[in-house]
């Protein structure tokens, strides 16, 4: 009995313990502080903010702050390139998103700052679709806007974050109209590219009115007939019987009065 009821107390952990577990792992926060630069109020103000702006927008907007970009310490990076930082930013930022549970075909952006003794460093990724929204060039444009507020030592790194926020929106917003208007620019083009050659085409038709005689659309002196027969196609026969008068048992005609005669 025992040993039965200590079997059922250990599934039941295992249970438990599976469970959370996956709960875990596709739980994701859209903000992770690492790097300790924002107090508690601007954290739940921000994640706040993200929420609203992925419900709003349909995709997922993440910040990521972080002194560690998988170096053992923050002056560890003194001897790398910007390049391999950004490399190294880059791969944080994939890493994050797929540990939320997302792959790369789901709609995303994630920011990550980067701060070491000496720079701060910001990297923008896409993810999905919004690879051809957010390329380098609409990346840089959004960096370049909230770079005054994310800089080392400034106090207003919080607004500059909501700033980065408007900003996504904007240029989501603005690529998103552009590309509709393009697509219905092409095709309105393309009705009277298609228009136009038509008209062309009709122009170069001779028309003529509407006539009795067929030989009144022939170009005179075009139609020249050398020889001409009457050719039966079909024959169409109706024959009926007559009946002779051949006895006296027949029938008798009656005539008109005056100088008739009888036969």
């Amino acid at each position: 009995m025992k040993n039965k009821f200590l079997i059922s107390f250990v599934c039941a952990l295992l249970f438990i313990s599976f469970s959370f577990t996956v709960s875990a792992e596709y739980s994701h926060q859209r903000l992770l502080d690492d790097a300790d630069i924002l107090t508690e109020f601007e954290e739940k103000t921000l994640s706040e903010s993200l929420d609203e702006y992925s419900n709003k927008l349909g995709f997922e907007i993440m910040i990521l702050t972080t002194d560690k970009l998988g170096f053992s310490k923050p002056t560890d990076t003194t001897s790398y390139s910007s390049e391999y930082i950004d490399e190294m930013a880059l791969s944080y930022a994939e890493r994050y998103y797929q540990s939320c549970g997302f792959t790369y075909d789901v709609d995303g952006v994630v920011f990550v700052r980067y701060i070491n003794d000496y720079d701060v460093y910001m990297r923008m990724v896409s993810f999905g679709e919004l690879t051809k929204v957010f390329d380098d060039s609409a990346c840089d444009k959004v960096l370049d806007s909230v770079e005054t507020y994310i800089v080392r030592g400034s106090t207003n790194v919080a607004f500059g974050f909501e700033k980065y926020l408007e900003k996504v929106e904007n240029v989501y917003l603005t690529r998103n109209d552009l590309t509709f208007k393009a697509i219905v620019t092409c095709l309105i083009l393309a009705l009277v590219l298609s228009l136009v050659v038509v008209m062309i085409m009709k122009s170069k038709l001779k028309s003529v009115k509407f006539q009795t005689y067929a030989n009144n659309y022939l170009k005179l002196g075009s139609f020249n007939l050398t020889d001409s027969k009457d050719i039966y196609l079909y024959r169409n026969v109706t024959r009926v019987r007559m009946q002779s008068n051949s006895s006296s048992g027949g029938r008798s005609r009656g005539g008109g009065g005056g100088g008739g005669r009888r036969s």
